[in-house]
């Protein structure tokens, strides 16, 4: 790459602009790699799901002054542009095995233990619900672990993390104690309980458990019981999540 002059490399000359009215993105303009090439260093996050171009005028120069061949003006953005990742609603960021050794006995305590991260960057939904197939093991497809009647959600309504209970047994995980809140949960969404109310929300509002990440941070554990006479090995489940009413697509 030829070097460029660089008193002609700055904000003014070279430009991040939105597709859609040719506004310029404020940002620092810095040559980089002995003129070669140009930094541009947004002052703010650009906006999800929002195209964009480059512009560059025809003041930028080599070092003996000679202009561009190929300016890149509004006329030519069409071959110049990008767009950014359109912001989901909520993203599910690790999901952790706490327990993963379980005995077949028909108790919560001795079955498996996952923990769900979330960040949820929607403003407009809080309301969240959780939906699992039943368990299938991976070298037998007709052993199954049903997912209603087998599955529980714990949220900690307060704080919107994680949890410690002492002592913690089956009648805690299936009512919970306390800002820890105990979900009834199951293949569909409409399976999701609270106490003795059916298809209840859990509530994220307002939850927030890193105040200096993007969207805001809660996680949830969910317990399985094994019946007893499970077959031993290896089972797996797929999971989905909403934000919005349990029948909203």
């Amino acid at each position: 790459s030829e070097a460029l002059d660089s008193d002609t490399i700055n904000s003014t000359n070279i430009q991040l602009r939105k597709f859609d009215g040719d506004s310029a993105v404020s940002a620092i303009v810095a040559p980089a790699e002995g003129n070669t090439k140009v930094i541009i260093t947004p002052d703010e996050d650009l906006e999800h799901g929002t195209q964009y171009y480059f512009f560059v005028s025809d003041a930028v120069t080599d070092p003996v002054g000679n202009a561009l061949d190929n300016p890149i003006g509004a006329a030519e953005k069409d071959e110049n542009e990008f767009t950014t990742l359109a912001l989901e609603p909520f993203l599910v960021t690790s999901v952790e095995t706490v327990e993963g050794d379980a005995t077949a006995d028909d108790t919560y305590v001795n079955g498996w233990r996952h923990r769900y991260f979330l960040t949820i960057n929607a403003t407009d939904e809080t309301d969240l619900f959780a939906k699992f197939s039943d368990w299938v093991k991976s070298d037998d497809e007709t052993e199954t672990i049903p997912a209603n009647g087998n599955m529980r959600l714990l949220f900690n309504s307060a704080t919107g993390g994680g949890f410690s209970i002492a002592g913690i047994t089956d009648e805690i995980i299936e009512s919970g104690t306390g800002d820890v809140k105990s979900y009834e949960v199951g293949r569909e969404y409409t399976d999701q309980v609270l106490g003795e109310v059916i298809e209840a929300p859990i509530d994220t509002a307002g939850l927030d458990t890193d105040t200096s990440a993007s969207g805001r941070q809660i996680q949830f554990d969910v317990f399985t019981k094994l019946p007893e006479g499970t077959a031993p090995g290896f089972y797996e489940t797929d999971y989905n999540l909403r934000l919005g009413g349990p029948d909203e697509e």
